[in-house]
């Protein structure tokens, strides 16, 4: 197995592209710490783990608040050891509309749980990381960080750019450290956000709910797992600083992705 003797940290880990990269992760023999503000969903993903014989920890936890992911974290030292391995999956897609009907605490919130979540647990894993010369650190961002964003999507448009530049950055510091830190792409995923956003009235999300509709009904939406696949890719490889899409993997990583099984 390919992370035998790792400890992985799945935020957003209960459902969707993070439920998935938990259940491939522990598939490869790690063991995985899923948080989520919602127990009930990562607590069957860690049941789901350990019924087939993998070692699975469920840890409720807000990342948009700094106690939160501080004692999420000392948790999964205490239990596990040191986190070799970070997914950075949770997101929210809200507030959706016109900028000027935009509540303001609601555009705040997406960038804390988005962005400032993300910040909080690197924070919390590096220095072990660093110590111990060897770390992954994924995110997962999103086509709205690029060009000019989706229409009436500013809040999570504005904090995956956010997130992407600070992988980006944080990259420069990390170089020769063992630790490398990149971003992923999924494309549009057949998850329960994407249920959510298809529902939204188009008079406010505007047309970009009619295109997420029509992609739906033809069948054109990637599958959690096809994520997950592709971010096993990126662990077993030495680049950092790259925001990769799906569609778009250099060659060294197709053929590490060539090795991953479906």
């Amino acid at each position: 197995m390919k992370l035998s003797n790792k400890v992985a940290w799945v935020t957003g880990g209960g459902r969707g592209i993070g439920r998935s990269i938990a259940l491939r992760l522990a598939q490869e023999g790690a063991t995985v710490a899923i948080s989520a503000r919602g127990a009930d969903a990562i607590n069957q993903t860690a049941q789901d783990i350990q019924s087939t014989g993998g070692k699975a920890l469920a840890i409720p936890a807000d990342i948009s608040k700094v106690d939160d992911v501080q004692i999420a974290a000392a948790t999964i030292r205490e239990a596990l050891g040191t986190v070799d391995i970070l997914i950075n999956n949770a997101a929210i897609v809200d507030p959706v509309g016109h900028i000027k009907d935009i509540d303001p605490m609601a555009w705040e919130q997406t960038q804390r749980v988005n962005v400032l979540g993300a910040y909080y647990t690197i924070h919390q894993v590096l220095p072990a990381m660093l110590a111990q010369d060897y770390g992954r650190i994924v995110g997962i961002t999103s086509s709205a960080a690029t060009g000019d964003g989706i229409p009436r999507f500013n809040a999570y448009s504005t904090s995956k750019a956010a997130l992407d530049m600070m992988t980006r950055n944080a990259a420069l510091d990390l170089a020769g450290s063992g630790v490398t830190i990149n971003n992923l792409s999924p494309g549009a995923v057949d998850t329960e956000m994407q249920v959510a956003i298809r529902k939204i009235p188009t008079e406010r999300g505007g047309v970009v709910i009619d295109q997420f509709k029509a992609r739906y009904a033809e069948g054109q939406l990637n599958t959690p797992e096809h994520s997950a696949r592709h971010v096993l890719a990126l662990l077993l490889s030495e680049m950092s600083g790259a925001i990769l899409h799906v569609r778009e993997f250099p060659a060294e990583l197709q053929a590490l992705l060539e090795t991953v099984e479906d």
